[in-house]
């Protein structure tokens, strides 16, 4: 679990662009809200976009109310005159990594991905109290 756990505390934050069904785009990605932002505002001036920001938290210990050991929180943003801000009634939850699902298959970056897709794409409905990833 130290690997893993190392692993997601490298990077916490990964924005990206859910630009088709075969393209989602990551745009920025750093241990740094802010600096990430910046990053974006940079590569997508003078565009209005949708846009995904992943958050990533490792926990030690569960609780029921955070049931897993790594979160995945989502939050759909607008990028409109060169600010990047927070849709009102945008998308937004989280997806959790049990022990068993980690021991087993690990923790991929490339699954932020596939989470994007699923929800952003797919239009697949999150419990609003989250679910684990082995059940998207």
């Amino acid at each position: 679990m130290e690997k893993i756990k190392n692993k997601v505390n490298k990077y916490k934050y990964f924005w990206y662009y859910p630009d088709t069904k075969k393209k989602i785009i990551l745009i920025s990605k750093g241990d740094c809200k802010i600096e990430t932002k910046k990053k974006i505002i940079n590569k997508m001036k003078n565009k209005n976009k949708t846009i995904v920001l992943i958050t990533l938290k490792f926990k030690d210990k569960t609780t029921s109310l955070s049931p897993g050991h790594i979160i995945v929180s989502f939050k759909e943003y607008k990028i409109c005159n060169n600010k990047i801000s927070e849709l009102k009634n945008g998308k937004s939850g989280a997806i959790y990594y049990d022990k068993e699902y980690l021991v087993e298959e690990g923790f991929k970056y490339k699954d932020l991905r596939n989470i994007v897709k699923k929800v952003f794409i797919d239009n697949q409905k999150i419990n609003p109290f989250g679910e684990f990833y082995a059940d998207l």
